[in-house]
Protein backbone atom coordinates (compact mmCIF):
# COMPACT_ATOMS: atom_id res chain seq x y z
CA UNK A 1 0.00 0.00 0.00
CA UNK A 2 1.04 3.76 -0.80
CA UNK A 3 -1.86 6.04 0.48
CA UNK A 4 -0.10 9.13 -0.25
CA UNK A 5 0.39 8.31 -4.08
CA UNK A 6 -0.92 10.82 -6.35
CA UNK A 7 -1.57 8.54 -9.47
CA UNK A 8 0.38 10.82 -11.76
CA UNK A 9 -2.45 13.26 -11.42
CA UNK A 10 -2.00 16.53 -9.95
CA UNK A 11 -5.74 16.53 -9.07
CA UNK A 12 -5.52 13.81 -7.20
CA UNK A 13 -3.05 14.24 -4.48
CA UNK A 14 -2.75 11.38 -1.42
CA UNK A 15 -5.46 9.24 -4.19
CA UNK A 16 -3.33 6.50 -3.29
CA UNK A 17 -2.22 3.41 -4.99
CA UNK A 18 -1.26 -0.49 -4.05
CA UNK A 19 1.66 -2.47 -6.08
CA UNK A 20 1.47 -6.04 -6.40
CA UNK A 21 4.60 -8.32 -6.44
CA UNK A 22 4.93 -12.04 -7.73
CA UNK A 23 7.82 -14.25 -6.91
CA UNK A 24 9.30 -15.74 -10.23
CA UNK A 25 10.83 -19.53 -10.82
CA UNK A 26 14.12 -17.92 -11.14
CA UNK A 27 13.42 -16.38 -7.30
CA UNK A 28 13.02 -12.73 -8.10
CA UNK A 29 10.10 -10.46 -6.54
CA UNK A 30 8.58 -8.26 -9.30
CA UNK A 31 6.42 -5.59 -9.79
CA UNK A 32 2.90 -7.31 -12.36
CA UNK A 33 0.26 -4.60 -11.12
CA UNK A 34 -0.01 -1.08 -9.61
CA UNK A 35 -3.74 -0.68 -8.32
CA UNK A 36 -5.96 1.74 -7.93
CA UNK A 37 -9.53 2.98 -7.00
CA UNK A 38 -12.06 3.10 -10.01
CA UNK A 39 -13.35 6.34 -8.21
CA UNK A 40 -9.96 7.74 -7.54
CA UNK A 41 -10.12 11.21 -5.79
CA UNK A 42 -7.84 13.54 -3.81
CA UNK A 43 -6.81 12.46 -0.33
CA UNK A 44 -8.71 8.68 -0.37
CA UNK A 45 -6.18 7.37 1.35
CA UNK A 46 -6.47 4.12 -0.88
CA UNK A 47 -3.63 1.74 0.66
CA UNK A 48 -4.03 2.83 4.03
CA UNK A 49 -4.40 -1.00 4.51
CA UNK A 50 -4.12 -4.57 2.58
CA UNK A 51 -4.84 -8.15 2.79
CA UNK A 52 -4.13 -10.94 0.53
CA UNK A 53 -5.95 -14.66 0.09
CA UNK A 54 -5.00 -16.42 -2.80
CA UNK A 55 -6.02 -14.63 -6.12
CA UNK A 56 -7.79 -11.83 -3.98
CA UNK A 57 -6.48 -8.75 -2.58
CA UNK A 58 -8.75 -6.14 -0.34
CA UNK A 59 -7.67 -2.52 -0.21
CA UNK A 60 -8.26 0.17 2.38
CA UNK A 61 -9.21 3.76 1.21
CA UNK A 62 -9.98 5.47 4.87
CA UNK A 63 -10.75 8.56 4.06
CA UNK A 64 -12.76 8.16 1.18
CA UNK A 65 -15.97 10.46 0.89
CA UNK A 66 -18.54 7.76 -0.13
CA UNK A 67 -21.54 8.17 -2.70
CA UNK A 68 -21.48 11.34 -4.46
CA UNK A 69 -18.69 11.93 -2.17
CA UNK A 70 -21.20 13.51 0.35
CA UNK A 71 -19.79 11.66 3.42
CA UNK A 72 -16.40 13.02 4.24
CA UNK A 73 -14.15 10.31 5.20
CA UNK A 74 -16.26 7.59 5.99
CA UNK A 75 -14.07 5.22 3.73
CA UNK A 76 -14.14 2.68 1.70
CA UNK A 77 -12.95 -1.17 0.61
CA UNK A 78 -11.78 -2.20 -2.88
CA UNK A 79 -11.59 -6.07 -3.94
CA UNK A 80 -9.12 -6.74 -6.69
CA UNK A 81 -8.82 -10.12 -8.02
CA UNK A 82 -6.52 -11.81 -10.43
CA UNK A 83 -7.69 -12.33 -14.16
CA UNK A 84 -6.90 -15.66 -16.03
CA UNK A 85 -4.18 -13.24 -18.00
CA UNK A 86 -2.44 -12.66 -15.17
CA UNK A 87 -3.96 -8.99 -14.73
CA UNK A 88 -5.51 -7.79 -11.60
CA UNK A 89 -9.14 -6.24 -11.90
CA UNK A 90 -11.37 -4.13 -9.61
CA UNK A 91 -14.14 -6.42 -8.75
CA UNK A 92 -16.07 -4.56 -5.79
CA UNK A 93 -16.30 -1.44 -3.60
CA UNK A 94 -17.41 -2.06 -0.34
CA UNK A 95 -19.17 0.59 2.08
CA UNK A 96 -20.82 0.22 5.03
CA UNK A 97 -24.65 0.16 5.26
CA UNK A 98 -25.15 3.58 7.17
CA UNK A 99 -21.50 5.20 7.19
CA UNK A 100 -20.61 8.47 8.21
CA UNK A 101 -18.07 11.21 8.45
CA UNK A 102 -15.24 10.25 10.04
CA UNK A 103 -15.83 6.79 10.58
CA UNK A 104 -12.28 5.63 9.00
CA UNK A 105 -14.07 2.30 7.47
CA UNK A 106 -10.68 0.49 5.70
CA UNK A 107 -8.15 1.59 8.54
CA UNK A 108 -8.00 -1.85 8.70
CA UNK A 109 -8.43 -4.78 6.66
CA UNK A 110 -7.79 -8.83 5.98
CA UNK A 111 -9.49 -11.82 3.94
CA UNK A 112 -10.03 -15.37 3.87
CA UNK A 113 -11.48 -16.68 1.16
CA UNK A 114 -14.86 -15.42 0.20
CA UNK A 115 -14.90 -13.59 3.39
CA UNK A 116 -13.47 -9.92 4.03
CA UNK A 117 -12.86 -7.77 7.30
CA UNK A 118 -12.83 -4.00 7.98
CA UNK A 119 -12.39 -1.87 10.21
CA UNK A 120 -13.85 1.45 11.05
CA UNK A 121 -12.31 2.57 14.38
CA UNK A 122 -14.27 5.55 15.04
CA UNK A 123 -17.31 4.78 14.23
CA UNK A 124 -19.77 5.85 16.61
CA UNK A 125 -21.65 2.84 18.47
CA UNK A 126 -24.98 2.42 18.43
CA UNK A 127 -26.86 4.79 19.58
CA UNK A 128 -23.91 7.89 18.07
CA UNK A 129 -23.35 8.94 21.42
CA UNK A 130 -20.49 6.38 22.10
CA UNK A 131 -18.13 8.61 19.96
CA UNK A 132 -14.87 6.27 18.19
CA UNK A 133 -15.87 3.03 20.06
CA UNK A 134 -15.36 1.63 16.82
CA UNK A 135 -16.92 -1.13 14.69
CA UNK A 136 -16.25 -4.42 12.62
CA UNK A 137 -17.90 -5.02 8.90
CA UNK A 138 -18.10 -8.86 7.72
CA UNK A 139 -18.38 -9.17 3.78
CA UNK A 140 -19.11 -12.55 2.47
CA UNK A 141 -19.28 -13.03 -1.07
CA UNK A 142 -21.96 -15.52 -2.60
CA UNK A 143 -22.76 -17.12 -5.91
CA UNK A 144 -23.95 -13.97 -6.91
CA UNK A 145 -20.89 -11.63 -6.04
CA UNK A 146 -20.33 -9.32 -3.09
CA UNK A 147 -23.02 -8.10 -1.29
CA UNK A 148 -23.14 -3.74 -1.74
CA UNK A 149 -22.87 -3.57 2.14
CA UNK A 150 -22.04 -5.86 5.11
CA UNK A 151 -23.25 -8.96 6.10
CA UNK A 152 -22.56 -8.58 9.65
CA UNK A 153 -21.60 -5.46 11.96
CA UNK A 154 -19.91 -6.43 14.77
CA UNK A 155 -19.11 -3.87 18.06
CA UNK A 156 -17.75 -4.95 21.03
CA UNK A 157 -19.68 -6.23 24.22
CA UNK A 158 -18.13 -3.69 26.58
CA UNK A 159 -17.74 -0.95 23.82
CA UNK A 160 -16.75 2.39 25.03
CA UNK A 161 -15.75 5.85 24.07
CA UNK A 162 -12.62 5.86 22.15
CA UNK A 163 -11.78 2.42 22.47
CA UNK A 164 -10.62 1.85 19.31
CA UNK A 165 -12.40 -1.12 18.43
CA UNK A 166 -11.06 -2.21 14.49
CA UNK A 167 -8.13 -0.27 14.68
CA UNK A 168 -6.49 -3.82 13.72
CA UNK A 169 -8.29 -7.05 12.69
CA UNK A 170 -7.38 -10.78 11.36
CA UNK A 171 -9.56 -13.27 10.08
CA UNK A 172 -8.40 -17.33 9.63
CA UNK A 173 -11.60 -19.55 8.10
CA UNK A 174 -15.09 -18.92 10.94
CA UNK A 175 -13.09 -16.98 13.32
CA UNK A 176 -11.81 -13.55 13.21
CA UNK A 177 -9.80 -10.97 16.16
CA UNK A 178 -10.53 -7.32 16.26
CA UNK A 179 -7.70 -4.70 18.35
CA UNK A 180 -9.04 -2.37 20.34
CA UNK A 181 -6.19 -0.19 21.93
CA UNK A 182 -7.65 2.48 24.06
CA UNK A 183 -9.89 0.07 25.79
CA UNK A 184 -9.79 0.57 29.44
CA UNK A 185 -9.64 -2.58 31.06
CA UNK A 186 -12.48 -3.80 33.40
CA UNK A 187 -14.57 -1.33 35.14
CA UNK A 188 -11.73 1.06 33.76
CA UNK A 189 -9.12 0.41 35.95
CA UNK A 190 -6.20 0.69 33.18
CA UNK A 191 -6.95 3.28 30.88
CA UNK A 192 -5.79 2.51 27.33
CA UNK A 193 -4.26 -0.75 28.46
CA UNK A 194 -6.12 -2.01 25.44
CA UNK A 195 -8.31 -5.64 24.44
CA UNK A 196 -8.60 -8.09 21.45
CA UNK A 197 -12.02 -9.73 20.90
CA UNK A 198 -12.44 -13.07 19.50
CA UNK A 199 -15.95 -13.95 17.42
CA UNK A 200 -16.39 -17.19 15.72
CA UNK A 201 -19.13 -17.91 13.01
CA UNK A 202 -21.70 -19.91 14.18
CA UNK A 203 -24.16 -22.36 11.81
CA UNK A 204 -27.07 -19.70 11.91
CA UNK A 205 -24.45 -16.74 9.71
CA UNK A 206 -23.92 -15.04 13.16
CA UNK A 207 -20.61 -14.13 14.73
CA UNK A 208 -20.99 -14.10 18.54
CA UNK A 209 -18.29 -12.63 20.48
CA UNK A 210 -16.40 -15.74 21.71
CA UNK A 211 -13.37 -13.95 24.40
CA UNK A 212 -12.09 -10.59 25.29
CA UNK A 213 -8.33 -10.79 25.69
CA UNK A 214 -6.12 -8.77 27.70
CA UNK A 215 -2.53 -8.77 29.13
CA UNK A 216 -1.85 -9.87 32.40
CA UNK A 217 0.46 -7.08 32.65
CA UNK A 218 -1.71 -4.19 31.64
CA UNK A 219 -0.61 -1.15 33.34
CA UNK A 220 -1.16 2.55 33.01
CA UNK A 221 1.63 4.50 34.72
CA UNK A 222 1.16 8.15 33.51
CA UNK A 223 -0.66 9.84 30.71
CA UNK A 224 1.94 9.00 28.10
CA UNK A 225 2.22 5.07 29.49
CA UNK A 226 -1.30 3.07 27.80
CA UNK A 227 -0.10 -0.01 26.61
CA UNK A 228 -2.32 0.17 23.72
CA UNK A 229 -2.79 -3.20 23.60
CA UNK A 230 -3.92 -4.62 20.37
CA UNK A 231 -2.89 -2.28 18.26
CA UNK A 232 -1.68 -5.15 15.85
CA UNK A 233 -3.32 -8.74 15.75
CA UNK A 234 -2.66 -12.05 14.13
CA UNK A 235 -4.85 -15.30 13.72
CA UNK A 236 -3.68 -18.46 12.30
CA UNK A 237 -6.14 -21.56 13.57
CA UNK A 238 -6.35 -21.95 17.64
CA UNK A 239 -3.28 -19.08 17.67
CA UNK A 240 -3.19 -15.41 18.60
CA UNK A 241 -0.67 -12.93 18.68
CA UNK A 242 -1.88 -9.06 20.12
CA UNK A 243 1.00 -6.27 19.74
CA UNK A 244 1.41 -3.44 22.69
CA UNK A 245 3.84 -1.61 21.13
CA UNK A 246 3.77 0.90 23.98
CA UNK A 247 3.93 -1.18 26.85
CA UNK A 248 6.99 -0.38 28.96
CA UNK A 249 8.89 -3.71 29.57
CA UNK A 250 9.84 -5.64 32.74
CA UNK A 251 8.70 -3.46 36.03
CA UNK A 252 7.85 -0.63 33.64
CA UNK A 253 11.68 -0.08 33.57
CA UNK A 254 11.60 0.94 29.49
CA UNK A 255 9.01 3.45 28.36
CA UNK A 256 7.43 2.29 25.13
CA UNK A 257 9.65 -0.62 24.14
CA UNK A 258 6.80 -3.09 23.43
CA UNK A 259 5.59 -6.16 23.72
CA UNK A 260 4.01 -9.05 21.74
CA UNK A 261 1.71 -11.80 23.86
CA UNK A 262 0.71 -15.42 22.25
CA UNK A 263 -2.72 -16.91 23.44
CA UNK A 264 -3.19 -20.78 22.38
CA UNK A 265 -6.54 -21.27 22.77
CA UNK A 266 -7.13 -25.03 24.11
CA UNK A 267 -10.11 -27.28 24.72
CA UNK A 268 -11.59 -25.67 27.35
CA UNK A 269 -11.64 -22.35 25.31
CA UNK A 270 -9.01 -18.98 24.94
CA UNK A 271 -7.20 -18.09 28.01
CA UNK A 272 -7.58 -15.29 30.33
CA UNK A 273 -4.41 -14.09 29.77
CA UNK A 274 -1.74 -14.63 27.21
CA UNK A 275 0.36 -18.14 27.13
CA UNK A 276 3.58 -16.36 26.16
CA UNK A 277 4.74 -12.85 26.24
CA UNK A 278 7.31 -11.75 23.89
CA UNK A 279 9.88 -8.75 23.57
CA UNK A 280 12.90 -7.98 21.20
CA UNK A 281 16.53 -9.24 22.71
CA UNK A 282 17.96 -5.63 22.70
CA UNK A 283 14.79 -4.20 23.71
CA UNK A 284 15.42 -0.26 23.62
CA UNK A 285 12.87 2.95 25.11
CA UNK A 286 10.44 3.91 22.56
CA UNK A 287 11.38 1.12 20.18
CA UNK A 288 7.62 0.50 19.99
CA UNK A 289 7.84 -3.36 19.22
CA UNK A 290 4.29 -4.50 18.73
CA UNK A 291 3.45 -1.88 15.94
CA UNK A 292 2.54 -5.12 13.94
CA UNK A 293 2.71 -8.42 14.16
CA UNK A 294 2.09 -11.41 12.09
CA UNK A 295 1.46 -15.15 12.12
CA UNK A 296 1.67 -18.17 10.33
CA UNK A 297 1.93 -21.80 12.34
CA UNK A 298 5.09 -21.71 14.65
CA UNK A 299 6.69 -18.39 13.42
CA UNK A 300 6.03 -14.95 14.47
CA UNK A 301 7.17 -11.95 13.05
CA UNK A 302 6.90 -8.44 15.20
CA UNK A 303 7.47 -4.89 14.16
CA UNK A 304 9.45 -2.19 16.20
CA UNK A 305 9.42 0.44 13.82
CA UNK A 306 11.43 2.78 15.94
CA UNK A 307 13.96 0.89 16.76
CA UNK A 308 17.48 1.93 15.91
CA UNK A 309 18.41 -0.78 13.89
CA UNK A 310 21.46 -1.59 16.21
CA UNK A 311 23.05 2.00 15.51
CA UNK A 312 22.32 4.81 17.50
CA UNK A 313 23.23 6.88 14.73
CA UNK A 314 20.20 5.46 12.92
CA UNK A 315 17.55 6.27 15.03
CA UNK A 316 13.95 5.52 13.99
CA UNK A 317 15.33 3.18 11.04
CA UNK A 318 12.97 0.28 12.05
CA UNK A 319 13.64 -3.26 12.94
CA UNK A 320 11.86 -6.64 12.50
CA UNK A 321 11.85 -9.60 15.08
CA UNK A 322 11.30 -13.29 13.68
CA UNK A 323 10.43 -15.86 16.75
CA UNK A 324 9.58 -19.84 16.27
CA UNK A 325 8.59 -22.39 18.26
CA UNK A 326 9.97 -26.08 18.76
CA UNK A 327 8.11 -28.86 19.25
CA UNK A 328 7.76 -29.23 23.05
CA UNK A 329 9.49 -26.02 23.38
CA UNK A 330 9.07 -22.39 24.46
CA UNK A 331 9.31 -18.88 21.69
CA UNK A 332 12.51 -18.26 21.00
CA UNK A 333 14.03 -15.00 19.12
CA UNK A 334 15.28 -16.56 16.22
CA UNK A 335 16.46 -13.42 13.76
CA UNK A 336 16.60 -9.54 13.67
CA UNK A 337 15.85 -8.22 10.61
CA UNK A 338 17.05 -4.64 9.39
CA UNK A 339 17.30 -2.95 6.23
CA UNK A 340 20.32 -3.20 3.82
CA UNK A 341 20.03 0.41 3.37
CA UNK A 342 18.37 1.64 6.68
CA UNK A 343 18.34 5.04 7.45
CA UNK A 344 16.98 7.29 10.42
CA UNK A 345 13.28 7.61 10.30
CA UNK A 346 12.73 4.99 7.75
CA UNK A 347 10.15 3.22 10.45
CA UNK A 348 11.48 -0.44 8.95
CA UNK A 349 8.97 -2.84 10.56
CA UNK A 350 5.24 -0.35 10.30
CA UNK A 351 4.23 -3.60 8.60
CA UNK A 352 5.06 -7.34 8.93
CA UNK A 353 3.47 -10.68 7.12
CA UNK A 354 5.27 -13.74 7.10
CA UNK A 355 4.34 -17.14 5.52
CA UNK A 356 6.53 -20.14 5.17
CA UNK A 357 9.61 -19.05 4.86
CA UNK A 358 9.24 -15.75 3.72
CA UNK A 359 8.60 -12.62 5.61
CA UNK A 360 8.39 -9.27 4.72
Amino acid sequence: GAPEEDGGDAFRSDAGAAYVYERTVAGTWTEVAVLRASNAGAGDLFGTSVGVSGTRIVVGAVAEDGVGDEVGASGAAYVFERQPGGSWGQVALLRAAAPEAGDNFGAAVAASGDRIVVGAPFDDGASDQDFGTGAVYVFERSPRGWPATETVLLRASNAEAFDGFGTSVAISGDRLVVGAPFEDGPVNETPGSGAAYVFERSSGGAWPERALLRASNREFPDLAGNDAFGTSVALSGDRLVAGAPAEDGPNNTMTGAGAAYVFDRTAQGWPATETDLLRASDAKVNAFFGTSVSLDAARIAVGARFQDGGNQALRGAGRAYAFEKPPAAGWGEVATLSASNAGSDDGLGVGVAIGGVWAL
